[in-house]
């Protein structure tokens, strides 16, 4: 079935036996981990926008269910070995592209069909939207923390840097420890004459 296109994923609703059947089904790796498959994207090759952090969460999901130990399904080990699979040629830059290319290879017709069906290149269309505003979204965050980071580390230093002077760093040294001395001398000398004054 087609299902519908929108930004949310919907949930798979269906029982561990019947994802173990659909694995072992499966064709191709996208469709293992319940993947739209890859279209003729506009540069002329293969285009398939899913990220690596979306592979991995697709396998979790499924591995919860039919992971040997804990699906009784005789197929169940089967199944777990090409979800695993799978992943690990999804999830590798190098790999992927080679798997790309060796699909399109295969059905370059029905995924030229794909990409002139208006469903296929709406659900294309949404999520490479939605692929490109979380690499805008990715690279803002960068510039900011980075920023973030210069920001705090030239605070420090500022702090570093102002330990050390001295209350009075607008006067000259020499100046300042001149009128010390001098205060010093007058309050030696008023000390002196009011003490005259006390006992004479």
């Amino acid at each position: 079935g087609g299902g519908g296109v929108g930004h949310a994923e919907k949930k798979d609703t269906r029982s561990a036996e019947e994802k173990v059947e659909s694995v072992v089904a499966a064709l191709d790796h996208f469709k293992v981990l319940g993947f739209e498959p890859p279209i003729w994207g506009e540069n002329g090759k293969p285009e398939w926008l899913f990220t690596e952090k979306e592979v991995i969460k697709r396998f979790r999901g499924l591995s919860r269910f039919i992971h040997p130990d804990k699906c009784s399904h005789p197929k169940a080990a089967e199944a777990f070995e090409k979800i695993n699979s799978a992943k690990k040629i999804l999830t590798d830059t190098a790999q992927l592209e080679a798997y790309l290319d060796q699909y399109a290879k295969k059905n370059k017709e029905k995924m030229l069909r794909a990409s002139s069906a208006g469903g296929a290149s709406d659900k294309v269309r949404l999520k490479r939207e939605k692929v490109e505003a979380e690499r805008i979204q990715a690279f803002r965050d960068k510039i900011n923390n980075s920023l973030a980071e210069r920001l705090k580390k030239n605070k420090v230093q500022a702090a570093r840097e102002r330990l050390p002077t001295p209350p009075s760093s607008d006067t000259d040294p020499s100046e300042d420890s001149e009128a010390e001395r001098r205060r010093n001398r007058l309050s030696a000398f008023k000390r002196r004459k009011h003490g005259k004054s006390l006992f004479f």
